[in-house]
């Protein structure tokens, strides 16, 4: 009999919570520690980069819908860029324009266990001239389990976060990886071949 009512306990939070739409939180989307700690020197970009077109803000799921604004993408962006030192004082000039465009999200389904993955793009260009220095596609993909949060709509909400954050830190590694290649002189690059 106990079990009887569990189950039943169990389908009608199921059905309760179908069509559930769940906003996600910028703060959890941005990279708030440093996506660099081995970095010692400064980025080319450093307190150089304005956030500029952010865009691909969507509702992801079938039953179970987590809202991703682009505002809230903007945010993210813009935290974690200051976060490692890479947002441009404002009014600042010469600088460097980074777009963001989430391609897709793709995932939770219900499960014990949920994944998202998202595919988004970045272009980064100088401010100056237009010349695009960047334009990368990163795909990330975020996993947790029943362990890590027991409330399915909450493990949702925290896969996608975390797939998008994962995306952004990756992306803000590279713009610190991106100075060695770049200062390198013609007589380096002839010796590194």
């Amino acid at each position: 009999m106990v079990a009887i009512i569990l189950a039943g306990a169990l389908f009608a939070g199921v059905v309760a919570l179908s069509g559930c739409t769940l906003q996600t939180s910028q703060e959890d989307m941005a990279a708030t520690t440093l996506a660099c700690p081995n970095c010692t020197t400064e980025s080319r970009y450093s307190r150089a980069v304005k956030v500029g077109k952010v865009t691909g803000g969507a509702s992801t799921g079938f039953d179970l819908k987590v809202v991703v604004s682009d505002e809230e993408l903007r945010y993210a962006l813009r935290d974690s860029l200051e976060t490692n030192d890479l947002l441009a004082d404002s009014g600042s000039e010469n600088g460097f324009v980074l777009h963001m465009h989430v391609i897709s999200i793709v995932g939770p389904e219900w499960g014990w266990g949920m994944t998202a993955d998202t595919s988004t793009r970045y272009i980064m260009q100088e401010e100056e001239s237009g010349h695009i220095v960047l334009d990368e596609t990163i795909d990330t993909s975020e996993s947790l389990s029943l362990s890590d949060e027991i409330l399915g709509v909450e493990r949702a909400r925290l896969t996608v976060e975390g797939a998008i954050k994962k995306s952004i830190t990756l992306l803000i590694s590279r713009l610190y990886e991106r100075k060695a290649a770049i200062s390198m002189t013609s007589a380096d690059r002839l010796r590194a071949v």
